[in-house]
Order: C-alpha cells, then structure tokens, then sequence
C-alpha cells in the first residue's frame, strides 16, 4: 500500500471528473436517480429479509441485513425520512445473527443515527447542523464533531444511552479486531474513553499501512468532505499540528462545521 501511494502521488492523476460528481452530489443534482438506485437496492434487501430465516441461514440474513442499513444510510443522507428505531432494531439482529467486526459498525452506525435524531431534539444548534450536513458527512461524524468542539453538548451526547453504547461497541471492537479502529475511534475515546486513546494512537500510528491509506485518500477522494475530516482527525491523532491546521482551514473553507478541537 505504501508503493501505490507513492506511485499515486507521482502520478499526478486527473480527478475531474471525480470531483464533478462529488460537487453534483453536494448540490443535489441529479437526486432523482439517486433516491430512485438506493429505493430499488432497498426494496431488493427488504425482499430478502423476508424471504431468508435468519434462524436457518444467520450469516446470509446479516449480509443481506448490511445491504438493507446501507440503503437506508444512503436515504438519510439525502433527507429521506427512515425510522432509526427499526435501523437499530435490525441492526441488533443482525449482529446477533453474525458476530463480526462488520455488523458491529453497522450497529454503531445506525446507534449514532437515533443518537443524532434524539439530540437533535434536545439541542436546538444541532438540529440545524445535522439539517445542514448530513449530505456531506456521515452521523457519527457529526455526532463527534459537535462532542469535540461544544464541552456542553458532549456531556449531553455522554449521557445518551445509545452514545454509550457506541462507547462500549467501539471498545469491544478495538479489543477483539486488532487491525480495526481509526482516528474517529481515538477522538471518540479521547472524550469519552480517555484511558484508552493513547495506546490506540500508538498501535494505528506504528502502522504504515495506516499513513499510507491517508495519503491515498488525500490523493483519490480530494473532494470528499467525509474523508477530509478523517484526515484532520488522523493529523490530531498524529500530533502533526501544521497538517490539523492546513486541514481545519480547508474544511472551513469549505464551509464545513469544524472549529478548533476544545479539549484534547
């Protein structure tokens, strides 16, 4: 991985048309056939649940259970209305279904929706930043970003049952998947695991296939906003404060919601 990321930054890669697509998705251009793609993948999952027992085939249910919590991610992400309550309750099932590394995070996905939605009601400004941001970042990304940047909002979100046991999901997945775990896992554990961020951020940063993956995103998802704040995680993680600082300018000029981290 480190040589491809050397030849891809030699390479100096023509991402026009990446970029385009990217600039037409923030904007909404062409959401018709986007909601109609993710509608169809959604009704073919939900046709599948129904049709496999997950008492006789539990791994062929939990994978198709995966199809259906994308479909409905990639929904919400363009504000159609889903029921996050029936994401978790799937989402539960499947795990239970299939203990793995994947419908673990899928739980946490769905878990830090329900957060975001009860939050949301709960605190005025974070409704309008998950109103205004939702296509552009992912729930949990959100849910971090407000945790890292307002002290009283992250006692709030602590408090939630679901936050907490994202906290403990994150945990268990960090202790039982030695190669998982990324620079949201260490924020989130800086505030509300501190204990356990530091032998984290030792253990990703002794390993280069992890910088190299970085790099590899700077270079082939430039227009991500997503990426661009796990980048800017990763430079808090890896105490490289003129890269956290060249990444925070770029995000805000962007017009993303990111400010200066207020207790790390």
């Amino acid at each position: 991985m480190i040589a491809m990321a050397d030849r891809a930054q030699r390479a100096n890669l023509d991402l026009g048309d990446h970029r385009q697509i990217w600039a037409d998705y923030l904007a909404g251009v062409g959401d018709e056939s986007r909601l109609a793609s993710a509608r169809a993948v959604l009704q073919r999952h939900e046709a599948q649940l129904e049709a496999i027992s997950v008492d006789t085939q539990p791994l062929t249910w939990s994978v198709a259970a995966g199809g259906w919590i994308d479909a409905q991610m990639r929904l919400a992400k363009v504000g159609e209305p889903i029921d996050p309550d029936r994401l978790v309750h799937v989402a539960r099932k499947a795990r239970a279904a299939n203990d793995s590394s994947a419908s673990l995070w899928n739980l946490v996905v769905a878990l830090s929706l329900r957060a975001n939605r009860d939050l949301a009601v709960s605190d005025a400004s974070y409704a309008q930043l998950v109103r205004d941001y939702s296509r552009a970042l992912d729930p949990e990304t959100l849910l971090l970003l407000q945790m890292d940047r307002n002290p009283d909002f992250r006692s709030l979100a602590l408090e939630h049952r679901d936050v907490q046991e994202m906290l403990t999901l994150m945990i268990e997945r960090t202790e039982r998947y030695s190669q998982r775990g990324g620079a949201w896992t260490w924020l989130l554990f800086q505030h509300g695991a501190p204990e356990r961020a530091d032998a984290l951020a030792e253990r990703l940063l002794a390993r280069p296939a992890v910088q190299a993956s970085h790099r590899l995103q700077a270079i082939f998802h430039d227009s991500s906003p997503e990426l661009l704040i796990q980048r800017y995680f990763y430079a808090l993680m890896s105490d490289d404060d003129e890269q956290a600082q060249a990444l925070l300018a770029e995000a805000r000029s962007r017009g993303l919601p990111v400010t200066e981290p207020t207790a790390l």
